[in-house]
């Protein structure tokens, strides 16, 4: 419905569309009752740009969104009942007017109600709330309760003095979300496996402790363009995976302590952050009118921007390994490269120059291992005043030996059947003595997160999609339904046994797999071969999101390794075996490798995919 208005749509069913299941688009005062909209490929019911309409005694679930309201006012929700989507119910919105709407606690979300409250004061929100959102109000509580499965979890917008305790938020888009909210406190929360864990934007003085972020795409973020919007108390009882904020504001010649999990500096002068590594969070160096300081040896990936510099100047920046989405902001006049200087430099190559940047294309014309060319690098046009002189280099070796921590880095182990091979990625990332490092893949094994037990450098890590069981693999699959077998190599073949404190491989596999081939999704299990057999590792669902079962399991070692889940009984009482084996007169496919992966490449599909679904209404 495009900008129709006044019309009823009474007892409809839109089900297993590509789509929405009803979507409306600047449409005004139509009535939906009664309709059901189910396993729809984006929203169940969507609004966008739709104002004063009222939906009850609607059903949606199993779609991507529920009921989802985007830059839409004044519409009432009553007794809609919204179960079992990636994100049951969110409003989309960047204005208060757009944050006005009529929504009951008859509304439900898995079975709880939805607690939206507008111009409130001096209340505390029920036990038992599936979804929880105050708008425009001043001293609510929100306390002990969890809070799954919704665009947000805790939406505060335009609301000051309240306060968010014991609260757990996961599974959400956004944990904990402040908007143009200031006064609040945070205290005891947990944000974990949501898109971002805990967020401000636009607020102030609000006060964070003792709140443990983890397992987000991206754990902690402020968003401001003010001095005042990035003035909070955070202290260090504040952690991002098991790891302290470090929020400084007003501090003077200091240096961030070690083990930092965020970093940001606010109005302070010669702070120096050095030797740390800084992953999955909106920064991972932050500087607000922050001058005279020194950022030296941080390794930042993994996150929205590796460093971002706003109203800050005469900064030194040098000798830092950045491979994030964006690598860098910066409107003032810093320095991002040193004299160079023969020394061993954060990627292990022979001189000390500037920073290494995974987006960075130049080359090294004089074997110094530093950029000569597309300087000053200025990191795709985010730093506005000059940039890196001496981009530093990555150099792989002739022969991929193991490495002493100062050499250039490890190669990658390879496949004696490239026949066999569906796809194969190759991604290069630094890894440093005692500090969780991910290899983000592809749609089937997302991610490998590797511990080292000392700084190795850049060390290649491949994963090879098969079609089928190796040839010179002759033991056979245990019972049951093969989804994938694939090869997973950290460096060189061999060359890890050891090397880690602890090896995870993160994999996933469509719901329909299991629909097709009437398998358990607890039933599956993640095989290594090793030493001629077929050995089970402890294999945990982590989730399910996008259409995809999550799936983690600790491994001693890497080799090849087969994806199997349990086959419902036969008629006769036997699981069958089902291998897909070795692929007969196979046509050659093309081998896609990338030397500098993509931080979150897995991750980042499913999200677009999400993302598409909150901007991309039907049209």
């Amino acid at each position: 419905m495009e900008g129709s208005s006044n019309n009823t749509l009474t007892s409809n069913t839109a089900n297993s569309n590509s789509n929405d299941g009803i979507a409306m688009e600047g449409s005004s005062n139509n009535t939906l009752t009664s309709n059901t909209a189910n396993s729809n490929s984006n929203d169940g019911i969507a609004m966008e740009g739709s104002n004063n309409n009222t939906l009850t005694n609607n059903t949606a679930n199993s779609n991507t969104f529920g009921i989802a309201l985007e830059e839409s006012s004044n519409n009432t929700l009553t007794n809609n009942t919204m179960s079992g989507n990636n994100y049951n119910f969110g409003i989309y919105a960047t204005s208060l007017s757009d944050y006005t709407h009529n929504i009951d606690t008859n509304n439900t979300v898995d079975e709880k109600p939805i607690y939206y409250w507008i111009n409130q004061q001096n209340a505390q929100i029920p036990d038992g709330a599936g979804f929880v959102g105050v708008v425009n109000s001043t001293n609510i509580t929100v306390k002990n309760m969890v809070l799954i499965n919704n665009l947000h979890g805790a939406l505060f917008v335009y609301t000051n003095d309240s306060r968010v305790e014991n609260v757990t938020a996961s599974n959400n888009y956004y944990g904990i979300h402040l908007s143009s909210s200031s006064n609040n406190t945070l205290t005891n929360n947990t944000a974990s496996n949501n898109y971002y864990g805990i967020s401000l934007s636009s607020s102030s003085n609000n006060t964070l402790t003792n709140n443990t972020m983890s397992g987000n795409n991206y754990n902690f973020g402020i968003y401001a363009t003010s001095l005042s919007d990035y003035t909070h108390s955070i202290d260090t009882n504040n952690t991002v995976d098991e790891k302290p904020i470090y929020y400084w504001i007003n501090r003077q010649n200091a240096q961030i302590p070690d083990g930092a999990g965020f970093v940001g500096v606010v109005n302070s002068t010669n702070i120096t952050v050095k030797n740390m590594v800084l992953t999955n969070n909106r920064h991972g160096v932050l500087f607000v009118y922050t001058n005279d300081s020194r950022v030296e040896n941080v390794t930042a990936s993994n996150n929205y921007y590796g460093i971002h510099l706003s109203s800050s100047s005469n900064n030194q920046i040098y000798n830092n390994y950045f491979n994030n989405t964006n690598n860098a902001y910066d409107s003032g006049y810093n320095t991002w490269n040193t004299t160079p200087t023969i020394g061993t430099n954060i990627i292990g190559g022979s001189w000390l120059g500037g920073n290494y940047w995974s987006d960075y294309d130049g080359v090294d014309t004089d074997n110094d291992d530093l950029g000569d060319t597309l300087t000053p690098y200025n990191s795709s046009s985010n730093i506005t005043y000059g940039g890196d002189y001496h981009p530093l280099i990555y150099i792989p070796p002739e022969a991929p030996l193991p490495p002493s921590s100062s050499s250039g880095g490890v190669g990658v182990g390879s496949s004696d059947e490239p026949e066999n091979v569906e796809e194969t990625v190759v991604l290069r990332i630094y890894l440093q003595a005692g500090e969780s490092s991910n290899y983000n893949f592809n749609d089937v094994v997302t991610s490998v997160d590797v511990t080292p037990d000392k700084t190795y450098g850049l060390v290649a890590a491949k994963i090879e999609v098969l079609k089928g069981r190796p040839g010179s693999i002759t033991t056979d699959p245990p019972a049951g339904e093969i989804y994938k077998y694939v090869d997973v190599f950290v460096g060189t073949s061999g060359w890890s046994e050891d090397k880690f404190s602890s090896s995870v491989i993160n994999f996933q596999i469509p719901a329909s797999w299991f629909e097709e081939n009437n398998i358990d999704p607890a039933s599956v299990t993640l095989y290594r071969h090793n030493d001629g057999e077929w050995q089970p590792l402890r294999t945990t669902m982590t989730g399910q999101t996008g259409g995809f079962y999550k799936y983690s399991s600790p491994t001693p070692g890497f080799s090849t390794f087969m994806i199997l889940g349990q086959v419902e009984e036969s008629s006769s009482g036997e699981p069958a075996a089902t291998d897909s084996g070795t692929v007969a007169d196979p046509t050659p496919t093309p081998v896609t490798t990338s030397d500098k992966g993509i931080p979150g490449f897995g991750i980042l599909a499913g999200i677009m995919g999400i993302l598409m679904a909150v901007y991309s209404r039907k049209k």
